[in-house]
């Protein structure tokens, strides 16, 4: 029965590289196989100093490589891998896929400088748009549409009539006074309503 033994291993990433050292003495060691695919590496190699066992380390990786840029140098003491990052920029928080990496592969990183670590931000994003109030003309649209929106069936319906009657120049809330009869065209100061025939 051959028994297995795990290789322990160091590694370190750059942008857009990964670098992994197997320590592994190659000369206790003898056919040693490296197999780099999209999502996962495996070493494996023959120990020599005890029968019937052999040196395994297989790595499910937390994100993409391409293994058709990815390279490897089985030296005397370990087996040294530089992979290439299918994603380049991305800051990989962990070698081994976990289920909070599974989680994050959807997310885009980004570089950072900051001394309090990466920030989030699409979240930041989220918050800065949510604290944005609306000026001019939005501002007033947004509250005649919180009016209507908060208001009774008679508020509405006085908005509705005052607005459509009016040709847009007057909006009241007041159901008492637009009811009375047809809302009058009122164009603003210095200006003149004129009608246009279809």
């Amino acid at each position: 029965m051959t028994n297995f033994r795990n290789i322990r291993y160091e590694w370190y990433q750059t942008d857009s590289n990964l670098n992994i050292s197997f320590f592994l003495k190659t000369t206790v060691s003898k056919n040693v196989n490296v197999t780099i695919k999209d999502t996962h590496i495996s070493v494996e190699a023959e120990d020599t100093s005890q029968p019937g066992s052999r040196w395994l380390q297989k790595v499910d990786l937390s994100h993409e490589i391409d293994p058709a840029k990815c390279n490897y140098e089985v030296l005397s003491t370990k087996v040294e891998m530089k992979l290439s990052k299918k994603i380049g920029g991305q800051r990989w928080e962990s070698l081994e896929k976990t289920a909070m990496t599974e989680a994050d592969d959807t997310k885009p990183h980004y570089p950072s400088s900051s001394k309090t670590g990466p920030k989030d931000w699409d979240e930041i994003d989220r918050k800065a748009a949510a604290e944005e109030k609306p000026e001019g003309e939005q501002a007033l649209n947004a509250l005649f549409q919180k009016i209507f929106k908060d208001g009774n069936d008679e508020t509405r319906r006085a908005m509705m009539k005052s607005f459509t009657e009016s040709g847009g120049t007057v909006l009241s809330t007041n159901w008492d006074e637009v009811g009375k009869g047809r809302v009058e065209v009122k164009p603003p100061d210095g200006m003149e309503a004129k009608k246009y025939e279809l």
